[in-house]
């Protein structure tokens, strides 16, 4: 009887059970975990040896050297039955997948920020609304309930909603669009480059103009994406932030930063703070590689 591993890594934690990796890392490169889900240039660092004779190496010399050789690049010290076959590179098995991932991944997470950021000017009635008016037509059959009403989210209506929350959003943000660099018009940005990110991966054929195509509006999402930082807030980030920002405000006080910086400084430290620093952000980026 042969052992198919395929049908096995469709999630995260499947990754790391097989791959025998540290929890909260990626298991195709070695990138730092205090990286993930940032800059573009840190998307993709060091893909981890289909051929890993330098871990087993590493496992069997046993001391405190190696073994920090093996955490640095996130690998537990231990040893991986699926080194023993050549053929079989255990930390290439995992291929995009379209529920987990992209749907009940980042489509619903996505989906909870772009709620939240609509509970803040006061729209989300006027959301919930448009929701459920959106038309039916061959081949759609859209909500009949508004989004608070659907007490279940699967693939099928998290793939509904993506062919028409743009039309939805559009509309009740348009009058906030006073430049590209506005609130609103990165919101929108950030929810059209998904949408079409997602549409692209869902195509039959994948030539490689529309490779570009997906790693363009990857791109668009990865910049935008961080006007969700309060999204992740806690009360105990919140905190932190308000310390440290306090401590930044007086430092910028004696050496008179101009406005730019500034504004620079505390976006930085929010980036620090409202992280991103989860797996399945970072693994869009894996995603135009697997399919070529």
């Amino acid at each position: 009887m042969l052992f198919n591993p395929s049908s096995r890594v469709a999630d995260y934690q499947e990754h790391v059970i097989l791959a025998r990796i540290i929890n909260g890392l990626c298991s195709i490169c070695q990138i730092p975990q205090t990286e993930i889900g940032h800059e573009l240039r840190s998307r993709v660092k060091g893909v981890r040896d289909c051929h890993p004779k330098s871990y087993q190496q590493a496992l069997r010399r046993g001391n405190r050297k190696y073994a920090e050789y093996l955490a640095s690049i996130g690998l537990l010290v231990e040893k991986n039955p699926f080194w023993r076959f050549p053929l079989c590179n255990v930390y290439r098995l995992w291929q995009p997948k379209g529920l987990h991932l992209l749907h009940l991944g980042i489509g619903k997470t996505m989906m909870d920020w772009w709620v939240g950021y609509l509970r803040l000017p006061q729209i989300l009635g006027r959301f919930n609304a448009c929701f459920k008016l959106i038309p039916p037509y061959t081949g759609f059959q859209p909500f009949n309930r508004g989004y608070h009403e659907v007490s279940s989210w699967q693939g099928k209506e998290i793939r509904t909603m993506m062919r028409f929350l743009l039309a939805v959003l559009g509309p009740l943000l348009i009058d906030g669009v006073q430049s590209s660099q506005s609130e609103d018009a990165r919101l929108l940005a950030c929810v059209r480059s998904i949408i079409k990110f997602l549409l692209i991966v869902g195509q039959r054929n994948h030539p490689d103009y529309r490779l570009g195509q997906l790693d363009n509006r990857l791109s668009i999402f990865y910049t935008s994406k961080s006007l969700f930082c309060q999204q992740r807030s806690t009360k105990a980030r919140s905190k932190n932030f308000e310390k440290m920002w306090a401590a930044m405000e007086g430092k910028g006080s004696e050496e008179e930063w101009l406005m730019a910086r500034t504004k620079a400084e505390k976006e930085q430290l929010q980036t620090a703070i409202y992280h991103f620093l989860f797996p399945k952000m970072h693994m869009l980026g894996h995603v135009s590689n697997s399919i070529r």
